[in-house]
């Protein structure tokens, strides 16, 4: 009994701390509108919902795009915070922001902040061959591929019971598994099969509308901040009556098969045949066949390159013949990277490209030290074995000497 009173006295003055009075909630409209600024928490490092932009490390993503268009209509401006799920909730109770985006309706949050219209409905999907899967009675039979240990892996279980699980250890195994026919279909939230749709060279795969599970997405406001959730509800529903809402959505979450996200390694060595070199991942994914720009660690540009194979995290690439004699271990190679982005890598990341040229350059002095060794040791074999030829030459000449010798001497006896 004594639990239970202390469980509603805590829910109770979690309410009363969440809840502002009347004059408290229709000040803050009001004090947007004056100032003009509307305080908006958005996700920190979770794209393409927002994002720190490569280069610039300005916030970027869907969700700020939604609020700019939400703003705009309210006549201010958003004015972007980076939040994590671990403070996002307390940024908005604490009135460090007057609006958090990214936010799926549960009741514990229900309980201690209001909740717009959604403004995105996502989840978990497919990515298959484009034709193959139209509804959800095509799932039955097929072979649906999951990243094991994801949730995306006990979803398709819980509610794909016609269709084959097949588990398989990262996101990129999938890709090859439906590649090579291994699978007939690959399941992940949506955000994530987009970028791998992206990756896929050529075109023939395809994000069907079909969910494994429907997941949306709100903002949030204080709870009882009633006016500014009615402004961002009506906002929102002139974006989508407008079509406005489907253009941004398109931007982020629609096919983008003609680029590949950006991605980037480093020069580990020359290969056996000029002009290939051999190259090590650091981030994102390398396609074969992709073009790549090759940077010295000074950020001087190199030349450019194609990637001819990929084996896990390294992979081969062909440079430039006019700049084969020019590249080194540790250099940038970027694949769809402006030049500002390779230099914010070059910045943020050297030490990751100095660490690949100096182990390369280790294992260089270990190779040679290793063949000075063999060469030493091949050279006193060599000097054993001439002096052992020398003295057996000598001994067969001694022989035959001591041979004519006696036979000129007993011959005619």
């Amino acid at each position: 009994m004594g639990v239970l009173l202390v469980r509603a006295a805590l829910l109770a003055l979690a309410t009363l701390v969440a809840t502002p009075p009347a004059a408290v909630a229709q000040a803050t409209l009001e004090r947007v509108k004056k100032t003009g600024v509307l305080l908006v928490g958005v996700p920190a490092d979770d794209p393409p919902l927002s994002f720190r932009e490569p280069g610039s490390g300005r916030l970027v993503g869907y969700d700020v795009d939604v609020v700019t268009e939400v703003a705009r209509i309210l006549g201010v401006r958003a004015q972007m915070t980076p939040v994590t799920p671990s403070n996002r909730l307390a940024a908005l109770i604490d009135g460090r922001v007057d609006l958090v985006t990214g936010l799926t309706h549960t009741p514990a949050r229900e309980a201690v902040v209001d909740f717009t219209e959604h403004y995105l409905v996502s989840g978990q999907k497919l990515l298959a061959r484009t034709g193959i899967i139209r509804t959800h009675e095509d799932l039955e039979g097929k072979r649906i591929g999951a990243v094991v240990g994801t949730f995306s892996e006990s979803c398709a279980r819980d509610r794909c019971k016609v269709s084959q699980i097949v588990p398989v250890p990262d996101y990129i195994a999938g890709v090859e598994a439906l590649l090579n026919g291994e699978i007939d279909t690959f399941t992940a939230d949506e955000a994530i099969l987009v970028d791998l749709l992206a990756g896929i060279p050529g075109r023939g795969f395809e994000i069907p509308d079909v969910m494994i599970l429907r997941q949306e997405y709100h903002m949030a406001v204080r709870k009882g901040d009633t006016p500014l959730l009615q402004a961002i509800d009506a906002a929102l529903n002139q974006l989508s009556s407008s079509g406005r809402l489907a253009v941004v959505r398109d931007a982020w979450y629609g096919p983008r098969e003609d680029q590949a996200p950006p991605a980037y390694g480093a020069v580990v060595r020359k290969a056996a045949t000029r002009p290939r070199f051999l190259g090590l991942l650091l981030s994102g994914v390398m396609y074969p066949d992709a073009p790549v720009d090759v940077y010295a660690l000074d950020g001087r540009y190199v030349g450019k390159g194609r990637v001819t194979g990929v084996i896990g995290d390294e992979f081969y690439m062909d440079v430039d013949q006019d700049a084969y004699d020019y590249v080194r271990p540790g250099f940038l190679v970027a694949m769809n990277m402006t030049p500002e982005m390779a230099l914010d890598v070059l910045l943020r990341g050297r030490s990751s490209l100095k660490a690949v040229k100096a182990e390369t350059e280790k294992a260089i002095t270990q190779l040679q030290a290793q063949k000075e060794r063999e060469g030493l040791e091949k050279l006193r074999r060599a000097q054993k074995l001439d002096t052992l030829r020398e003295r057996t030459r000598i001994s067969i000449q001694g022989d035959r000497a001591r041979y004519f010798y006696y036979y000129r001497r007993n011959r005619y006896r």
